[in-house]
C-alpha cells in the first residue's frame, strides 16, 4: 500500500491521531501505551531522529490484539519513576503482580493487586515519556472504572466503561475517589497468574468495540483536533478514516483465513502452497480492496488526502469502476459486489470460492489463480518457433 502525501499533511494527520489514541489506549483497562509510542513517533518525525519509531508503527492506527510478556525488573529505564509509584501503591496495600513488556508496543508495565479491595493498578514506561499509571476494577457484569494520571480525553469510551483522568495526581488520591466511586460487590477477581490473559482479554474487547463502531468518528477527530490545536480538513478525516478501515478489515481478513485453515481438509503443507492466494472476502472490506483484489491495476492507497478522481495515476482502474464498486457495496454487500465484480470484467474464472466462515464475521474464502502457471503456460504456447 502506497503512502503518498505531504509532509505538512502526514505531520497533521499524525497529530490527530495522536489525540485519538490516548482515548483508544486510554479506555482499555486504562492502557495508554501507544499514544507514547505515537507521540515519540511525531517527535522523532519532527526531528528527524529514531526512524525505527517509524518504522514499527506502519500507521496510526493501534494495534488490535497485545501480548504480555514477563521481563526482568531491571528492564526499567526511569526505575526512579517507577519505584516511588511502587511506594505509593504499596502503601495503599497493592502487592506487585509481575513485570511484563507488552508487545508488540515495547512498553514495560508492572502490575498490582490489592486483594482486600478488588482492584487492580500498572505502571507503565516507554523510555522517551517516563512513567504514568492507571487504577481500575472490573465487574462481572462486564462494566469497569479506570482511573488514570494521565490526561482527559477528547473523545467516547465504550457504553460499558466509566473513565476519569487525574494528570499527575498522587495515586492515594487517585484510589479513593475510584473506591468511593465504584460499587463495592460483584468485582472480577483474578488469580495472579491469569492477570495476563485477563489484561489481553480486555484490551481486545476495546478494540472489538473500536472495529465494530469502524473507528473514530467524525466529531470524535473533530475534538481531538480541536484539543491538539490543528487543523482538520475534509481529505485528511477521510484519510484516517479510511486507514482504520483498511485496518479492520485486514484484521478480519486474517482471522477468517486463519478459521478456514483449521476448518478446512488441507493439510499444513497444503495450506502453505496456496496461503499467498487465499483471499477472505467479508462484508467490512471496504470498496477500495474489493476493487484492488480483483483488479491487479488498480492501487489501493488510504493513505492519501487527495480526492479520489485526482488519486488516479495512468494505467489505473478509472474513477467510475470504483464509483461502481461503491454503489454495489450499498446496495448489497461488499462480498455481493466482489461476485459482481467478478463477472464485470470477466474475471471469474481467475478465481476459485473455496468456502465460508462465520466469524468474526462471515465471509468468503477464495483462491486467486497462479499467475505463475499462466506465465509458464504461455512459455509453452508460444517458445516452440526455434523446434522447427
Amino acid at each position: 500500500m502506497p503512502l503518498n502525501g505531504s509532509s505538512r499533511g502526514r505531520h497533521t494527520r499524525a497529530t490527530i491521531m495522536l489525540g485519538f489514541l490516548k482515548i483508544v489506549a486510554g479506555t482499555c483497562l486504562g492502557i495508554l501505551l501507544v499514544v507514547f509510542l505515537v507521540g515519540f513517533w511525531v517527535r522523532g518525525k519532527l526531528r528527524k531522529i529514531v526512524t525505527t519509531i517509524k518504522e514499527a508503527l506502519a500507521d496510526s492506527v493501534p494495534p488490535f490484539r497485545i501480548k504480555l510478556k514477563p521481563c526482568p525488573a531491571g528492564d526499567w529505564e526511569h526505575s526512579d519513576q517507577r519505584d516511588a509509584r511502587h511506594a505509593e501503591l504499596c502503601e495503599l496495600g497493592f502487592e506487585p503482580i509481575g513485570d511484563f513488556s507488552v508487545e508488540p508496543t515495547g512498553v514495560t508495565m508492572r502490575a498490582y493487586v490489592h486483594p482486600h479491595r478488588v482492584t487492580y493498578a500498572t505502571v507503565y514506561e516507554h523510555p522517551a515519556v517516563g512513567v504514568w499509571c492507571d487504577l481500575y476494577r472490573s465487574y462481572q457484569d462486564e462494566s469497569s472504572f479506570t482511573y488514570s494520571t494521565t490526561a482527559s480525553p477528547q473523545m467516547d469510551s465504550p457504553p460499558y466503561k466509566t473513565v476519569q483522568q487525574f494528570q499527575d495526581a498522587a495515586l492515594a488520591e487517585v484510589a479513593e475517589q475510584l473506591w468511593r466511586d465504584s460499587p463495592e460487590r460483584g468485582m472480577t477477581v483474578v488469580a495472579p497468574e491469569d492477570f495476563p490473559k485477563f489484561f489481553e482479554a480486555a484490551y481486545a474487547r476495546e478494540m472489538n468495540w473500536q472495529m465494530t463502531r469502524g473507528g473514530p468518528t467524525e466529531e470524535e477527530i473533530r475534538r481531538v483536533a480541536e484539543a491538539e490545536g490543528t487543523e482538520c480538513t475534509p481529505q485528511q478525516m477521510r484519510a484516517i478514516q479510511s486507514q482504520w478501515r483498511y485496518r479492520i478489515s485486514t484484521f478480519i481478513s486474517q482471522r477468517q483465513l486463519a478459521r478456514f485453515r483449521k476448518q478446512s481438509a488441507m493439510t499444513p503443507a497444503e495450506y502453505e502452497a496456496l496461503s499467498d492466494r487465499l483471499i477472505a472476502v467479508h462484508d467490512r472490506m471496504p470498496p477500495e480492496l474489493v476493487l484492488g483484489v480483483v483488479d491487479d491495476e488498480y492501487i489501493v492507497d488510504f493513505d492519501s488526502e487527495q480526492e479520489d478522481a485526482d488519486s488516479q495515476e495512468d494505467g489505473q482502474s478509472s474513477p467510475q469502476k470504483i464509483d461502481q464498486v461503491r454503489a454495489w457495496c450499498r446496495e448489497s454487500s461488499p462480498r455481493q459486489a466482489f461476485r459482481s465484480l467478478l463477472d464485470d470484467l470477466s474475471a471469474a474464472d481467475r478465481f476459485e470460492l473455496l468456502g465460508t466462515v462465520d466469524r468474526p464475521a462471515a465471509g468468503d474464502i477464495w483462491l486467486k489463480s497462479d499467475d505463475e502457471d499462466d506465465e509458464e503456460q504461455e512459455l509453452e504456447e508460444y517458445d516452440e518457433f526455434l523446434d522447427d
